[in-house]
């Protein structure tokens, strides 16, 4: 699982069907824990490991490293290419909204474009309920996996 979690976490932004792929390797591990055969159904025993399917670790990953971004700052190739909608909009702008403590989503054009970082995880992040992002680090985790098993879908597709 530790594999599975880093190339998610590296390769978040790749196309559906390699998360299908992913999706069944995962499924085939929970059915290795379980002693189960090749055909048997894999969700319910997701559901009793407690694990994210690949679309929600997708997210999990990528929202956990934006978070941590947001908070330290750290890496700085990535804290620069984010920015707050106030941010963004310029400073020589005297008025206040209600957007402007969200995360900018750049404009991207292909499909591609929005599976990267940049804008995957702005998009994604603007989507959480308003008390998660206020988090500590060591709360947002647990929470944030509790708010994906739920079954909120926070990908943009």
């Amino acid at each position: 699982m530790a594999k599975v979690r880093y190339c998610l976490s590296v390769y978040g932004g790749t196309s559906k069907e390699n998360l299908r792929r992913v999706q069944k390797v995962l499924n085939y591990a929970a059915k290795v824990v379980f002693g189960r055969r090749k055909y048997d159904h894999a969700s319910d025993l997701l559901r009793r490991l407690e694990w994210l399917s690949a679309d929600q670790l997708v997210s999990y990953h990528t929202l956990s490293l934006l978070h941590k971004v947001r908070r330290s700052g750290e890496p700085e190739e990535l804290a620069a290419g984010l920015a707050t909608v106030a941010e963004a909009r310029g400073r020589d702008r005297d008025v206040v909204t209600r957007q402007d403590h969200l995360l900018h989503v750049p404009r991207c054009r292909t499909e591609m474009g929005r599976r990267r970082f940049q804008c995957r995880g702005p998009a994604a992040y603007n989507a959480l309920p308003p008390d998660l992002p206020r988090l500590p680090p060591h709360l947002f985790g647990c929470r944030l996996r509790r708010h994906l098993r739920a079954g909120t879908d926070l990908r943009r597709d």
